[in-house]
């Protein structure tokens, strides 16, 4: 199980217990003594669950918790009243070593997403996850930075971007099938060459999932 830590956690805690003691506070709002203990007394980072609790009763975003972004109120942020209308998505390392699939210990954070957008286009909350672009192998498109959300059910290689597996490192890469049923993997830089992945060597090929939006500085 991963356990993420952030330093300024515990300080954004204070601000809301309004000098309040620590326990009595998470008791008060439905906190169970260990797991806040965790909190408190480690510096971990609540789970899911605990952090739309923490956002319920208290009326601050999942985000203001997690960053310290403003703005703090689900109201100033002109967004619905209720932290369940938000997911959390896992966000993992661009690293991430060998292997054909993630694992839990690979997640560095979460980002929180409105699930009702979600649902909008077509994505299921629990098929999710996010990484970081890194390089600009994939420019104009994709730059260095680039935050990406992966839909894990589209593993299937058709013409789009897809998130790969290479080398212990997570690369999006536009794949491109061809007519002999080998399919093209390419990067938008055409500083770098195309790679062509043969049809009977495709079970070789570790595709995550499809990138279905992405998030930028500009």
């Amino acid at each position: 199980m991963t356990i993420f830590k952030e330093p300024e956690f515990r300080t954004r805690l204070e601000q809301l217990m309004n000098g309040e003691s620590p326990f009595s506070w998470a008791a008060r709002i439905g906190l169970s003594k260990g797991s806040f203990a965790r909190v408190w007394k480690e510096g971990t980072i609540p789970s899911p669950n605990n952090l739309r609790l923490i956002a319920d009763k208290t009326g601050v975003s999942i985000d203001w918790l997690l960053s310290g972004r403003e703005p703090m109120m689900w109201k100033t942020a002109g967004t619905l009243d209720s932290a369940h209308d938000f997911t959390l998505v896992p966000r993992f390392s661009i690293r991430v070593g060998e292997g054909d699939s993630l694992s839990s210990d690979q997640i560095v954070d979460h980002l929180a997403f409105k699930k009702g957008w979600l649902k909008v286009i077509g994505l299921d909350e629990k098929e999710l996850f996010l990484t970081t672009s890194r390089g600009d192998s994939m420019e104009p498109f994709i730059p260095d930075g680039a935050l990406l959300l992966v839909d894990q059910r589209r593993k299937m290689p058709t013409d789009g971007v897809f998130l790969l597996l290479l080398e212990g490192e997570l690369i999006p890469r536009r794949l491109q099938r061809d007519m002999d049923g080998g399919v093209w993997i390419r990067c938008d830089n055409d500083r770098y060459p195309p790679l062509k992945v043969e049809k009977d060597q495709l079970q070789c090929l570790r595709i995550l999932g499809r990138v279905v939006w992405l998030g930028r500085k500009v």
